[in-house]
C-alpha cells in the first residue's frame, strides 16, 4: 500500500502568495502530492455548452503551467483536478441534459477541455489525471465516458481517474477504464458532540465495508481525491458543508483527520487522501479559521506527525525593538496622517473615534461584515525596502462565540499581485506577550517578510474579516511601518 497524502490546491496560482503557500504551509507538512484545481462553467444546470474562459475565472494555461512546475520543484507529485461551476442555480452534481442532441452537445464541449487540459498534463509532467469530478448526474452515460477517456489516454500517458462524489460511487459502471477509483470522501459520520477518535473510527465502518466491496469488485485500488473537515463543531456530520451556525471546535477537526488516517491507512486497497483544501490566498488559517484548511491548527500537527515531521513551528515574538533612533512611517496617529486616506465608501470605520482611544484623543473604529474590508490609501507609493515590520495597537470588543475573530491585514502593491500575504492578526507570535484577550489594547507586530512586503512599493494598507460568518468590531490605534535602528 502507498499512502500519498496530497492537498487540494485551488483559485489563483500565478502570483508570489500562491508561490508561498505550495513552499512554505504546503511542503512543510510532509505531503508528496499535491492536487491542481481547474474548473470549467456552464451557465445553468441543463447548459449543453462548457465554458473555459479565463474571461470567467477559469485559471490560464500560463498559471496552471507555473503551479505545477513550482510543485515539482518542490519534489511534489500533481494530480489534475477538472470540474465544473454552474454560473446560475446549482452544482456539479445537478448536471444533466434535456434531449439526446444536448448530450452529444454537452460531451464534445466537455471532452474537448479535458483533452485540452490532458495535454497541458502531459507537456508539464503531471502524474495523476482526473477526467471529472462530482458528475453524478452523468454518469450513467457510460459509453459517452467511456469514449472521453479513450480521447484523453491518446494525449495523455499518465493514470487516470475520475472523482465520484461519496454516495455515487457505486454507480459509476466504468471503473474498469480507469486506473483507479477516486472518491471524494465527504461521508456524513455519525457522531455524538465532542466524539472521541475512536468513536469517529466506529462512525466509519459502513463506508470502509462498502469500499472494501467496491475495491474487490473492480480489481482497482480506492484514492480519496479529496476529504476534509471545517474546523467547526458537528463538522463531521456534514464534512461537505460550512456549519456556520456552529462556533470553532479545531479538536474536532484534528480527531477527524487522526480517524481517517488511522481507519484507511491499513487497507490494501487504500492509496492515500488529498485534503480539501489549501487555498492560495492565505485567508483562513490558524487559530481564528473556521473553514477547512488547516494550516495554524491542531489539525496541521496531525498531519506533521503522521508524515514524520516536527510540529508546526510557533510564530517567534518579534523582539523588543524599542528604540529612539527607531525610524516610524505613520499611518495613524491620534487621527490618520495627511499622507494616508480612508475613502469615504467605508462608512463601517470611523478614523475619528473616542469610544476607545490607546493614545491621544481619538482611534480608528471599524465593525466588519462577513467578506468585507477597510482600505487606507496611500497618497503617493510606499517603499516598504525601508522597514522591517509593520506595528498597530488593536482593541477588540468581544470574542465571536469562543474563538478569537478572524482579522487578516494586508497591503496592495502598486504593481504585480493585487494582495501580498494576508496573515491573521491573533496569531500568537504577532501579539506582544503572545497574550491574546480582549477588552484591553495589544500590540501587534508583523515583519514585512510575512506580510510579503520585502522592497515592494505598497499603496494599502487593508484590514479584512475574511470568512463566512460573524462579524468583528475593534479599535485601531497608532499604525506605522518601523525600521529598527538600535
Amino acid at each position: 500500500m502507498i499512502y500519498d497524502p496530497g492537498f487540494g490546491f485551488k483559485d489563483a496560482f500565478l502570483n508570489p502568495t500562491s508561490d508561498a503557500q505550495i513552499v512554505n504551509v504546503i511542503k512543510p507538512m510532509g505531503v508528496n502530492w499535491v492536487a491542481i484545481f481547474a474548473s470549467c462553467y456552464m451557465s445553468t444546470i441543463h447548459s449543453p455548452v462548457v465554458r473555459c474562459d479565463e474571461s470567467l475565472g477559469v485559471p490560464s494555461d500560463a498559471s496552471l503551467r507555473h503551479a505545477i512546475a513550482l510543485a515539482k520543484s518542490q519534489g511534489l507529485r500533481v494530480l489534475f483536478k477538472p470540474g465544473i461551476l454552474i454560473q446560475e442555480t446549482g452544482i456539479a452534481l445537478d448536471v444533466r441534459m434535456q434531449s439526446e442532441a444536448d448530450w452529444q452537445s454537452f460531451f464534445d464541449s466537455y471532452g474537448a477541455a479535458m483533452v485540452h487540459w490532458a495535454e497541458l498534463s502531459e507537456e508539464t509532467g503531471v502524474d495523476y489525471f482526473a477526467v471529472g469530478t462530482e458528475m453524478s448526474g452523468t454518469q450513467q452515460r457510460e459509453t459517452e465516458w467511456r469514449q472521453l477517456i479513450q480521447d484523453v489516454r491518446a494525449v495523455y500517458s499518465g493514470p487516470l481517474t475520475y472523482c465520484a462524489n461519496s454516495g455515487s460511487e457505486t454507480g459509476v459502471t466504468w471503473w474498469d477504464a480507469l486506473d483507479a477509483i477516486g472518491v471524494d470522501a465527504y461521508y456524513p459520520l455519525v457522531v455524538s458532540e465532542n466524539p472521541t477518535v475512536e468513536q469517529i473510527k466506529t462512525a466509519w465502518t459502513p463506508y470502509v465495508t462498502l469500499l472494501d466491496g467496491l475495491a474487490k469488485k473492480w480489481g482497482k485500488s480506492i484514492i480519496f481525491t479529496e476529504a476534509g473537515y471545517t474546523s467547526q463543531n458537528m463538522s463531521l456530520r456534514t464534512p461537505w458543508g460550512d456549519r456556520s451556525d456552529q462556533p470553532i471546535d479545531l479538536q474536532e477537526q484534528a480527531d477527524g483527520y487522526q480517524a481517517l488516517l488511522e481507519t484507511f491507512s491499513d487497507k490494501p486497497w487504500w492509496q492515500g487522501v488529498f485534503w480539501f483544501h489549501q487555498s492560495a490566498a492565505p485567508v483562513e488559517g490558524g487559530i481564528a479559521g473556521q473553514l477547512w484548511e488547516i494550516d495554524g491548527k491542531p489539525a496541521e500537527n496531525v498531519l506533521r506527525a503522521y508524515n514524520g515531521q516536527p510540529p508546526f513551528p510557533t510564530p517567534t515574538l518579534i523582539p523588543n525593538y524599542d528604540s529612539p533612533n527607531n525610524q516610524r512611517l505613520v499611518i495613524y496617529n491620534d487621527g490618520l496622517d495627511p499622507a494616508w486616506e480612508l475613502p469615504s465608501v467605508f462608512t463601517w470605520a470611523d478614523p475619528g473615534s473616542s469610544e476607545q482611544v490607546y493614545a491621544g484623543s481619538q482611534a480608528l473604529k471599524v465593525h466588519l461584515e462577513p467578506w468585507t474590508n477597510i482600505d487606507l490609501w496611500a497618497n503617493a507609493p510606499v517603499d516598504t525596502s525601508e522597514y522591517d515590520f509593520l506595528e498597530f495597537y488593536i482593541y477588540i470588543t468581544a470574542l465571536r462565540g469562543d474563538y478569537y475573530p478572524n482579522i487578516n491585514v494586508y497591503f496592495n502593491a502598486e504593481t504585480g499581485p493585487a494582495i501580498l500575504h494576508m496573515p491573521d492578526i491573533m496569531r500568537p507570535g504577532y501579539v506582544e506577550a503572545g497574550e491574546l484577550s480582549t477588552g484591553k489594547w495589544l500590540r501587534v507586530r508583523i515583519p514585512m517578510s510575512e506580510l510579503g512586503a520585502i522592497e515592494q512599493k505598497i499603496i494599502t494598507l487593508s484590514f479584512g474579516h475574511h470568512t463566512a460568518t460573524g462579524t468583528v468590531d475593534f479599535y485601531l490605534d497608532e499604525i506605522a511601518l518601523v525600521k529598527h535602528v538600535k
